[in-house]
């Protein structure tokens, strides 16, 4: 491929597909239709990201279904030649109990550890799902945007209100209401 004066050598990945292509997520999809669904498990699948939700009382039936559930997908992904970047998983027990942290699972030979919080989709996972450092995080972020906007939106701006509503609305509103149908159940303290 040229532009202009500068050209690029075309390259033939062994696998995968490129990334932010068109057909990538379908195709991937398509790919990936036939993953197993292990017993006591619910996979939740979004492009790429995976995650695998086990439920029960006992804690340590949870690290048993759970490592269960891994060493199935594990030969799943090896014979379909797909990575899965063990540095990146981790696990979060949900529960309103104080229950005596279960064994780490293991993937890969690699014990996942218990998190205190997990980001997942671009939403903070706590234990109780309170969802407070979620909403602590997104209101630093958006108070962020709102200082470096706020010469656009203060009151001796020159632009009229209405283009100063379609800056809230584009750059501080998405960040405030991201996942709201998720997190809307929190406290009221929390809103």
């Amino acid at each position: 491929m040229q532009i202009n004066n500068a050209s690029s050598i075309p390259k033939h990945p062994p696998a995968g597909l490129p990334q932010g292509a068109v057909l990538s997520t379908t195709l991937f999809a398509l790919y990936i239709s036939d993953i197993p669904n292990p017993p006591n498990t619910h996979l939740a699948l979004y492009a790429d990201d995976t995650a695998l939700l086990v439920q029960s009382w006992r804690t340590d039936t949870v690290e048993c279904r759970l490592t269960y559930a891994m060493d199935i997908l594990h030969r799943y992904f090896t014979k379909w030649k797909l990575c899965v970047n063990v540095n990146k998983t981790e696990a979060l027990l949900f529960t309103k109990r104080r229950p005596i942290a279960p064994p780490s699972p293991q993937f890969q030979h690699t014990m996942i550890h218990w998190s205190r919080n997990i980001r997942y989709l671009g939403l903070t996972l706590d234990p109780k799902l309170p969802f407070t450092k979620h909403l602590h995080t997104v209101t630093h972020k958006a108070t962020g945007v709102l200082l470096q906007l706020f010469p656009l939106l203060a009151h001796d701006s020159t632009l009229t209100i209405l283009n100063k509503l379609t800056l809230y609305k584009l750059m501080i509103c998405p960040l405030l209401t991201y996942a709201g149908p998720v997190w809307s159940n929190t406290s009221q303290s929390n809103y």
